[in-house]
């Protein structure tokens, strides 16, 4: 704010009671010598008598002269100190104004701007020039009816108000949100509102962004189908869910405000383990399986995971609980199943593998291996029958697997020669069914081959000794008939037929 005021100098502080003792002094004697001589000559007194009294007069006149000379001194000297202090105080407020970070107003009761600091201007992206004169209501930092609300809010609180919450767009028309403070101040003479403006428009950003994310928080919490709990660093319920309520079969209220331990989710050392291995973790634990009964005495088994959290400023665990009883019982008969398959596998005579849909080994058993010249199942693993057998016969096996994962047809009972690159075979019989998945799509083949090489040697012996027999049969010179307990005729040789 501009100073207008000289500054003083050191004898003015004299001039005003100098002046005055000098006119007294001088009207004073003046009034006694006159006085002195019209007397005299009215009353003519001794000489001596005149003078006396003349000196008397002078006397007085110089004492009291002198006494009023010192306080009127002392009464200009306070002045100008009082004056004095007046001026530093103006300065030291105008240097305040003008260099406070809060953006400060001196404006009339009617809201026209006086005086603004460069802190509001900031605030409000506007010059000093372009503020001075104008009103709040014409700049649109209020609405009239705002404005109105304003006045008679400090009229109401005897000339001030405090932290009033206001928002306005800047020059550019972004929303500033602002604490208002306003007091009544004389200025020049005439009532004038100081106001200061303290901008809280990032704080009410963050405060919304607050309450929407612990909005968005609340909604997930309570919507989440994984049970949620959050606990005192003791073990105290403070909140849950209602998946974790369904969890444990209670209602909140009979959660809220309970221990773990008073619940029977732990024991006091499972407890002491659980807060253990979140310091391990530091401050956090995944997926750790734990087993409990419910409050019906069922046991549940489900993974939890536990981070530390702030929560109405003291630190509080939040765990989620993921029940995984029925997927554990499912996985407990799927391990029975499959130790049930190798078992059949490992110690069936039949050879048998399980086929991807390109034909490549995913799984066999020992005597499949031994078949392929494997030592160990897994050296098959990821290979076809074109790594074992001779290309004719995997071409064969290929094509026939195909048509399985194109039709889901299977085969069943086929009789095959297998045949080694070395020119080794072997005689087998052969079912192949597709494999399916949930939606019914075929996702691979499995097999089971039987070693009937024996059994192929057998029938051709049995044959070559049919053949012998029919040429012994043929070359007799006899009827030949050979016949069933039924009397029906299973063999007649040509001497018979020609008989009959």
């Amino acid at each position: 704010m501009p100073n207008e005021h000289r500054q003083p100098r050191g004898r003015d502080s004299l001039r005003f009671p100098l002046f005055v003792t000098v006119v007294y002094a001088v009207t004073a004697g003046l009034w006694i010598l006159l006085s002195d001589k019209a007397v005299a000559g009215l009353f003519p007194p001794a000489e001596v008598v005149a003078r006396i009294q003349t000196f008397k007069g002078l006397g007085a006149v110089a004492v009291t002269t002198t006494v009023l000379f010192v306080l009127l001194y002392h009464q200009s000297r306070r002045q100008t100190e009082i004056e004095q202090e007046l001026r530093e105080s103006e300065e030291k407020f105008a240097a305040a104004f003008r260099g406070s970070p809060i953006g400060l107003v001196i404006s009339t009761i009617a809201g026209v701007m006086v005086e603004v600091n460069q802190a509001f201007c900031g605030l409000t992206d506007f010059k000093r020039e372009e503020l001075l004169g104008e009103t709040s209501v014409n700049i649109g930092f209020f609405t009239p009816e705002a404005r109105r609300e304003l006045v008679d809010a400090i009229e109401r609180e005897g000339g001030r108000v405090t932290d009033h919450e206001q928002t306005f767009p800047d020059r550019h028309g972004a929303p500033r949100t602002v604490l208002l403070s306003t007091e009544t101040i004389t200025l020049r003479g005439e009532p004038h509102l100081v106001t200061t403006t303290l901008d809280i428009t990032e704080r009410k950003q963050r405060e919304e962004a607050l309450r929407e994310s612990e909005e968005k928080f609340a909604a997930a919490f309570h919507a989440s189908p994984i049970g949620i709990a959050i606990t005192t660093m003791a073990g105290k319920v403070v909140e849950v869910n209602q998946s974790f309520c369904k969890l444990m079969g209670y209602t909140r209220e009979e959660l809220v405000g309970k221990t773990s331990v008073g619940l029977g989710v732990f024991t006091a050392e499972g407890r002491q383990e659980f807060t253990d291995s979140i310091r391990r973790g530091g401050g956090r634990v995944t997926n750790a399986e734990w087993t409990f009964s419910d409050r019906h005495g069922n046991s549940r088994t489900f993974l939890y995971s536990t981070e530390t959290i702030s929560f109405r400023g003291e630190p509080h665990f939040l765990t989620t609980c993921l029940d995984v009883t029925e997927r554990k019982r499912v996985e407990e008969a799927l391990n029975n199943e499959r130790d049930l398959l190798h078992a059949l596998m490992d110690n069936i005579p039949d050879a048998i593998y399980f086929k991807d849909t390109a034909s490549r080994f995913t799984q066999i058993n020992e005597a499949q291996a031994r078949l392929l010249g494997c030592d160990e199942p897994e050296e098959a693993l990821g290979k076809a029958d074109f790594d074992f057998y001779s290309p004719e016969f995997a071409k064969e096996t290929f094509d026939d697997e195909q048509r399985i994962v194109e039709t889901g047809q299977p085969v069943v009972g086929k009789v095959e020669q297998l045949k080694w690159p070395d020119g080794k075979d072997r005689w087998a019989s052969v079912t192949k069914v597709p494999i399916r998945d949930g939606s019914g799509q075929v996702i691979g083949t499995v097999g089971i081959t039987r070693d009937i090489t024996e059994r192929k040697k057998a029938e051709e012996a049995l044959r070559s000794r049919e053949q012998e027999l029919r040429v012994i049969a043929e070359s007799i010179p006899a009827l030949y008939a050979y016949v069933d307990a039924d009397g029906h005729f299973l063999f007649v040789n040509n001497r018979y037929v020609a008989w009959f």
